[in-house]
């Protein structure tokens, strides 16, 4: 089996005690057996804790956290994240109580948040953006304000929103998020009864022929206006290009500018990729088709 590497951080990986070289977002492959069993090794460069796996069937169905598998059409690619602190010192950050819960940011390699509401306690892992965050008890939940990055708690805990983003005010609360794609696109968004609701979405970047087809797929992904992408003849179409195109988590180009792979997830960790093939009429996208 072809196997690709890839690391959220410079690692020094080795298979079976051989030394492959550094993986980053530069990868690595290798041929791999899963009968064999090699015992992998991603060492960080820096304070952080190596990542130890075996690659074996267990690992292709479940993978262990930090590891997501992406199923190629002629490759598996393995890319390794969330590599914890070398240090595990237990430190308590701050204590705050809102409302009838105490809240408790501790790091010990991971951050995580205590909730303490007397009768019940619950635990929050965070993202690493939120090391600095502030906490606002809201009509809807409990908001931790980082810079640039923000989580909606339910009263009980329970994870309502997170991500990328800088909240505009908060009552009611009123963000705009951040999207990592290939426009940069932003979004306005208020939360009402039922959740957040999109008020507008806007672009920092323009669509080139190489990244239409892209632009396309990752706009359709998160609800915004597909119909500048289209020719004329496709545009009475944009609205119900999301359920043609179905669930998929995330869109990624491939070598060729009528191509992309979209990733559906298969289990927790474990995506498929599946092609879309495009033709052009002005510049435009005239007509898609699966593969």
């Amino acid at each position: 089996m072809r196997v690709i590497f890839l690391a959220e951080r410079p690692c020094a990986m080795r298979i079976g005690g051989n030394y492959l070289g550094i993986v980053d977002a530069f990868e690595r492959e290798a041929e791999l057996d899963p009968e064999a069993g090699a015992v992998c090794e991603m060492q960080p460069l820096g304070p952080y804790l190596p990542l130890c796996f075996r690659f074996d069937e267990e690992l292709l169905v479940r993978p262990p956290r930090g590891i997501t598998l992406v199923y190629a059409e002629d490759a598996l690619c393995l890319y390794a994240a969330h590599f914890l602190p070398a240090d595990q010192t237990l430190r308590v950050l701050w204590q705050r109580r809102l409302g009838d819960t105490l809240l408790t940011l501790t790091r010990q390699g991971e951050l995580l948040l205590w909730l303490d509401r007397g009768s019940e306690m619950r635990l929050c892992p965070l993202p690493e953006q939120l090391c600095t965050c502030t906490p606002v008890l809201l009509r809807e939940g409990i908001l931790l304000e980082g810079e640039e990055y923000f989580l909606l708690l339910s009263a009980a805990g329970d994870v309502l929103w997170q991500g990328e983003g800088r909240v505009l005010s908060h009552a009611p609360l009123h963000a705009e998020l951040f999207f990592r794609d290939c426009l940069g696109q932003r979004a306005e968004c208020e939360w009402r009864e039922g959740g957040a609701h999109v008020l507008s979405f806007r672009r920092q970047r323009e669509p080139t022929e190489e990244t239409m087809a892209l632009a396309l797929a990752e706009s359709a992904k998160i609800g915004a206006d597909c119909a500048p992408f289209l020719a004329p003849a496709l545009r009475d179409k944009a609205d119900v290009l999301r359920e043609y195109l179905g669930e998929f988590a995330f869109a990624a180009p491939t070598d060729a500018a009528d191509r992309i792979a979209l990733g559906y997830p298969r289990f927790e960790g474990i995506y498929d990729l599946r092609y879309l093939r495009v033709t052009f009429e002005g510049g435009l996208i005239a007509n898609l088709v699966r593969e």
